[in-house]
């Protein structure tokens, strides 16, 4: 029986060593995988709260901007490394929309707006930031940065669109 007991403290050990190394990791290393399908993944399905699965989703995004403005200076983002930051920001966007869904479902109306507009802030931000980078960055750094300024951009428009919703139906419930 200490064996075992042995065997499940050297486990959770090496694995949470992996987790913490994978956390640096970027697109096209090989711990990458790891950092968004586990400790992502586990990140969100341990939020308490929509609120708090939301900024947990926020958070990622604002990570794949990171990455990839890390990545294409270096030369290191190629089409694979774009699509894999794309398909994920778009699949956080969904969660982001699905937080604020539910929140309108239980009339947290005011925490949708909050959400919504924290989002745009987010997005209008990014994008302003890869646009800023990519105006003053060599013709492989834009090409490279093309596709995710491409998405943070339509991320943005409708971020705005979801915002300026939510925001009048909270108005409108709290006049009520």
């Amino acid at each position: 029986m200490p064996y075992v007991a042995l065997a499940l403290v050297v486990t959770a050990l090496i694995g949470g060593g992996v987790s913490a190394l994978a956390d640096r990791a970027l697109p096209g290393e090989p711990l990458y995988p790891f950092k968004i399908g586990i400790n992502e993944r586990a990140q969100h399905l341990l939020a308490r709260t929509d609120v708090a699965a939301a900024q947990h989703d926020m958070d990622a995004i604002a990570t794949r901007f990171d990455e990839a403005l890390t990545l294409a200076p270096q030369g290191r983002l190629d089409a694979t490394g774009q699509t894999l930051l794309v398909d994920n920001i778009v699949a956080h966007d969904a969660d982001i929309a699905h937080s604020v869904v539910a929140l309108e479902e239980k009339q947290s109306y005011k925490d949708a707006a909050t959400i919504s507009s924290a989002y745009r802030e987010l997005l209008v931000r990014e994008k302003s930031t890869l646009e800023a980078t990519s105006g003053h960055s060599t013709v492989g750094e834009q090409v490279s940065l093309a596709p995710i300024l491409t998405r943070a951009r339509v991320l943005a428009t409708s971020a705005s669109l979801l915002s300026n919703v939510t925001t009048k139906v909270d108005a409108a419930k709290n006049s009520q």
